[in-house]
């Protein structure tokens, strides 16, 4: 089967062809391939597997991407395009399986991807220095109270 497309210049005259072929395995990458918490993140369609007679897929197919189990980081059901992205990624993504569908009128197929997402360790650091100011300020609130009380007690005598 041939999908021909006709170009008529004016003194030449060419029949461009290529074999159609349904989608077959969306080839995915993952940038950065380690993700971490806060980080932006992007999957990406990179190619399709072809079958043994086809050089491409042709027609250009549908690209859908939905997260298995629940929405979208956005909170929606699904995004088209070639490339899903998520910014600030929160820990809660860790583990999460998103499905890429590829169609054209030839055929469907999808293929899935889970995310992994490690602790951040400057976030985690910023975290620890917040308890740590906060242990501090109810401290100096602690003898601040116990000061004003030693001062009352003592005007009282």
């Amino acid at each position: 089967m041939c999908q021909a497309d006709s170009l008529r210049l004016k003194y030449f005259s060419a029949v461009l062809c290529f074999p159609s072929a349904a989608p077959r395995g969306p080839k995915l990458s993952t940038r950065p391939s380690k993700a971490k918490v806060g980080d932006t993140v992007r999957i990406s369609v990179q190619g399709f597997q072809l079958g043994p007679s086809a050089t491409k897929v042709f027609p250009e197919p549908l690209l859908t991407w939905t997260r298995v189990g629940g929405n979208l980081l956005d909170g929606s059901e699904k995004h088209d395009g070639r490339e899903l992205v998520l910014e600030r990624v929160p820990a809660e993504l860790n583990g999460s399986m998103f499905r890429c569908t590829a169609q054209n009128p030839l055929g469907s197929t999808d293929t899935h991807t889970r995310l992994i997402v490690f602790e951040n360790p400057r976030l985690k650091k910023g975290r620890e220095h917040f308890i740590a100011l906060n242990a501090a300020a109810s401290r100096i609130s602690l003898v601040l109270n116990l000061l004003v009380l030693l001062g009352l007690a003592c005007e009282l005598t």
